[in-house]
């Protein structure tokens, strides 16, 4: 008789213990898929912000690139009408020394198209260059977000995983 009970008492440990395993993994298997969820979601936040940024650097981008082009047909006409400037200046040198007066000052006009030009390419790639500073502060920016959000995540889950440890206990 004795035997007998033990043998139930063994059997009945045995299918506490797989119950609890079960209970266990069920709650391992529940905390994992929420985990991987959350993950999923904070991945596609992140990726739908990055297209944002993107999509907005590209249409800046195109802003300043047609902007870029405008300003280069812009030279070529100022380069063509110095070409002009500088054959008519030729021919009338050859006529009129008198001409000397106003080939100076097409020359004087010229230089300060030229200034003005140079200004003008420098003003682009300070824009540029601002634009990509300012992307490289919001990636960098992004990623220290990530950090800190997967460092938040970890130091949640090792909480939840504690109290439940002391739970059991």
């Amino acid at each position: 008789m004795e035997e007998k009970w033990l043998r139930r008492e063994a059997d009945w440990k045995k299918s506490e213990r797989i119950e609890w395993e079960k209970a266990r993994l069920q709650q391992k298997q529940m905390l994992t898929n929420k985990y991987e969820k959350e993950l999923q979601e904070l991945s596609k936040h992140l990726q739908d912000r990055n297209a944002k940024m993107e999509k907005s650097f590209q249409q800046e981008k195109e802003v300043f690139m047609k902007q870029h082009e405008e300003d280069l047909e812009k030279i070529a006409e100022l380069q063509k009408c110095r070409e002009q400037l500088e054959a008519g200046i030729r021919e009338k040198e050859v006529k009129l020394e008198a001409a000397m007066t106003g080939l100076q000052d097409a020359q004087n006009e010229l230089q300060r198209e030229k200034t003005k030009n140079l200004l003008l390419e420098r003003s682009i790639k300070q824009r540029i260059a601002a634009v990509e500073e300012k992307h490289q502060i919001t990636a960098a920016s992004l990623h220290e977000e990530n950090v800190s959000l997967r460092h938040k995540l970890v130091e949640k889950n090792e909480e939840v995983f504690s109290r439940r440890v002391q739970g059991r206990i």
